[in-house]
């Protein structure tokens, strides 16, 4: 919603070494309102504001910083989610929804989440721990329309045998109602060795699960 699509120039192309037809678009930052009719509205799903995490480590990252990018030309910093204040200090991926923040730091099973409705002033909200095998790390959380997925993995395994399949999950939460009561776990299941990725569809129907390895499959569950 930050960015809109305009046909490449044949000049354009011909710098990227890309034939014509090739690409059918790329993107800019929106030269007029996201919403004619509220034009003071940056964008209605990240309001100007940038979350950017460190993985680095869990002691010398710095966590996620938060960032008013309403001027792109002048990003401002405004305020930081570390360990100081509950959160990680380092993160892998993150995932805005609704002014909650989530992260996964790719080294424990545990998903923090903050209210960042006040951007200067992050509240930390809830710490949902998976309940994962000793070594199963969440890789990767993504939240859309109430529901939270986490793709977890065990860094140390790869292989195709059944007992390495297991190290691999996915596990669904219910989030909808996450300003007043904590995270609801709906489903937990084995996914592969290393899942890496699931990304749900817009209809909340099918989930694309990845896994990172050699060799690794795209899964489809429908859900």
């Amino acid at each position: 919603t930050c960015k809109e699509a305009y046909p490449p120039p044949p000049q354009v192309l011909k710098q990227l070494g890309l034939p014509a037809g090739r690409i059918e678009n790329l993107y800019r930052p929106p030269s007029g309102p996201i919403d004619p009719k509220r034009p003071e509205v940056v964008c209605e799903q990240c309001n100007g504001i940038g979350y950017f995490g460190s993985d680095v480590s869990t002691t010398s990252g710095t966590g996620v910083d938060i960032v008013d990018l309403s001027d792109p030309t002048n990003p401002t910093m405004i305020s930081r989610i570390n360990g100081v204040n509950g959160g990680h200090n380092k993160v892998h991926t993150l995932s805005y929804s609704e002014g909650f923040l989530y992260t996964a730091d790719n080294f424990t099973d545990v998903i923090k989440i903050f209210d960042v409705s006040d951007p200067g002033n992050p509240q930390f909200k809830w710490s949902v721990d998976l309940g994962l095998p000793s070594g199963q790390a969440s890789h990767e959380v993504v939240v859309k329309n109430g529901k939270m997925y986490v793709a977890s993995k065990d860094n140390s395994f790869s292989g195709d045998t059944p007992t390495h399949f297991n190290t691999g999950t996915t596990a669904i939460y219910d989030v909808s109602n996450v300003g007043a009561a904590a995270p609801t776990r709906l489903k937990l299941w084995a996914t592969g060795a290393r899942s890496h990725t699931s990304m749900v569809s817009n209809d909340g129907n099918l989930l694309v699960v990845a896994q990172e390895r050699p060799n690794g499959n795209v899964n489809i569950y429908d859900i």
